[in-house]
């Protein structure tokens, strides 16, 4: 779906119009809209918590980091090579793991790909949601 698509499809959603989507989502884009002032016609900058808030997250989220861990290793052997990274996210929205290749790490970083990036509905949106797009620039 083209970005212009994407944003027509909002305003439907925003003006009460029947759309294709289920009501998760129609919910979403309006919460995001409404309740958190985002625009979905401008991307949003990457939040990034401090470096205190990121070592409490990941202290809070030891056991969850240990667990996904060999899950995210495997997955990120599949797609190794074609530019993706894999990120754990806790349940506050914050970036507590980080798989990926290092040497974009400025581009990862400027696009909220990294550790300590925070992800949470009122900063970013839902990511099925208003159409903040994440993307990192083309080589």
């Amino acid at each position: 779906m083209r970005d212009t698509d994407h944003m027509t499809e909002i305003d439907r959603v925003l003006r009460g119009q029947a759309t294709g989507r289920d009501d998760v989502v129609r919910s979403s884009w309006r919460r995001c809209v409404e309740s958190w002032g985002l625009d979905p016609t401008r991307p949003s900058p990457a939040h990034v918590v401090s470096d205190a808030q990121l070592r409490s997250h990941r202290e809070q989220s030891e056991r969850l980091i240990a667990i996904a861990r060999s899950g995210l290793d495997a997955l990120f052997r599949q797609v190794a090579g074609q530019s993706y990274v894999l990120l754990l996210a806790d349940a506050k929205g914050v970036t507590v793991d980080f798989l990926g290749d290092l040497r974009q790490a400025d581009d990862l970083r400027g696009a909220g790909l990294h550790l300590g990036a925070d992800w949470s509905e009122p900063l970013a949106g839902t990511r099925g949601g208003p159409g903040f797009s994440t993307s990192l620039p083309p080589h």
